[in-house]
């Protein structure tokens, strides 16, 4: 980078982090605040083996453009960044950091090049070096991905929330890869009030990287009561959230082990009369598990599809084959209820080919029922109790070994659970 640049470079390194005299959200370091600064912060080593270059910029092309004309300053610069960029050098040169200085002292607007010289500065264990050339690349463009993790972590390390955020929409809204490396570090921060607080004003610009941030942070955070928080909070700024969000953050709830905080999810923003069963109803991919789950077993094709004004649960079956077909999670109160419902089973059907089974979530069935053979609408009902001890059960329907050679189809009507005796109401 030229030396004639350190004192444009100092004033881009202050507007790049954000500058603690003008961020809304910063916070003093300290214990209390210390783990989410660290979740906020990006290892800018790390991210720059993590992103690519793209099409635009692969090695081939950029190697050859360089090979023809070495002295364009564009074509060197980037390729300089591509070779810094690239974690196994082998036997290619290693003076892309000459390169890139000579880029730069040609064409001082070559941005690339001086994110190669920070990239290699890092790798060198030459911080002020790095500091300088990141935020001359700021400087010169607001697209340089690397250069806003860079400052992402200057940000975090100052304490500064509200700059680190401005730096994240930045690189988000500039490279769609760079969601690999931040997502994961912005959703893990969300456990802090004052970051969920930065959040929602970011999404007051209604940013394009909006919508998959909520879909990854539902999926994939650790802590996803959270994630709920933080969808309580967009919903009361005003932000829309919907499927599959919603069906993708219950059922991390569920899957986490929070079942009760699933169910009560589900019931507040996904199904606000559940019944003690939901019907079949038409499929969509990132149902819930309060949902009908179809399985996939080996020469078992369960299929949801329309009958008249409902749906049915449409079964092929291959005599020889077994497993389940169809699962459903329940919040079932302690007591006694019955199972009942219909089922359209063709001429010859064995007597032992379906079971439907109620069993608490993980643990052995304590209710089953094996449906009858015959021809036509068969229909069948089953009194079981749930015992205190059970506070999440399963509604299985299963696939038995059956005797014949062809294939049959078999549907069956969504079954219902209905509480009896003296507590029914």
């Amino acid at each position: 980078m030229p030396e004639a640049e350190p004192a444009r470079a100092s004033k881009a390194s202050r507007s790049a982090t954000g500058g603690a005299a003008t961020s809304t959200l910063s916070l003093p370091i300290g214990k209390r605040t210390r783990y989410v600064l660290a979740a906020l912060a990006v290892a800018c080593g790390l991210a720059s083996g993590v992103y690519s270059l793209g099409s635009a910029m692969a090695r081939s092309s950029i190697d050859l453009a360089f090979a023809i004309d070495p002295s364009n300053p564009v074509i060197a610069s980037r390729y300089a960044l591509s070779e810094v960029s690239n974690p196994i050098q082998g036997n290619r040169p290693s003076n892309y950091r000459e390169v890139a200085a000579r880029a730069l002292a040609q064409d001082p607007t070559a941005s690339d090049a001086a994110v190669a010289i920070g990239i290699s500065s890092q790798l060198q264990n030459e911080p002020a070096l790095a500091d300088k050339a990141f935020a001359y690349a700021l400087m010169m463009s607001r697209r340089e991905t690397r250069a806003h993790v860079w400052a992402i972590e200057q940000a975090a390390t100052r304490g500064d929330i509200n700059g680190a955020l401005q730096h994240y929409d930045l690189a988000l809204r500039t490279e769609q890869s760079a969601t690999d490396a931040l997502f994961p570090a912005l959703i893990s921060s969300t456990r802090e009030p004052l970051v969920r607080r930065g959040i929602v004003r970011l999404f007051g610009t209604n940013p394009p990287w909006g919508p998959n941030f909520l879909n990854n942070a539902a999926m994939g955070g650790r802590a996803p009561r959270d994630i709920v928080s933080l969808f309580d909070e967009l919903r009361d700024a005003g932000v829309k959230i919907g499927y599959p969000s919603d069906q993708l953050l219950a059922t991390s709830l569920y899957n986490r082990g929070f079942r009760e905080d699933a169910w009560n999810y589900y019931r507040r923003r996904i199904n606000r009369e559940p019944g003690t069963v939901r019907p079949f109803s038409r499929t969509q991919a990132y149902q819930t598990p309060f949902d009908w789950t179809l399985a996939e077993a080996t020469g078992i094709l369960p299929t949801i599809i329309r009958s008249g004004d409902n749906y049915v649960l449409d079964v092929s079956k291959v005599p020889s084959s077994a497993g389940q077909v169809a699962t459903q999670a329940l919040r079932l109160r302690p007591g006694t209820y019955r199972l009942s419902g219909s089922f359209e089973a063709p001429q010859g059907t064995d007597r032992s080919a379906y079971r439907w089974a109620i069993s608490c979530t993980d643990g052995q069935p304590f209710a089953m029922i094996d449906l009858a053979g015959g021809q036509g609408t068969q229909t069948y009902r089953k009194a079981f109790t749930v015992p205190g001890d059970c506070p999440q059960q399963t509604l299985a329907l299963t696939a038995r070994q059956s005797s014949g050679f062809q294939a049959q189809n078999t549907s069956f009507s969504s079954p219902t659970i209905t509480r009896v005796g003296a507590d029914a109401n």
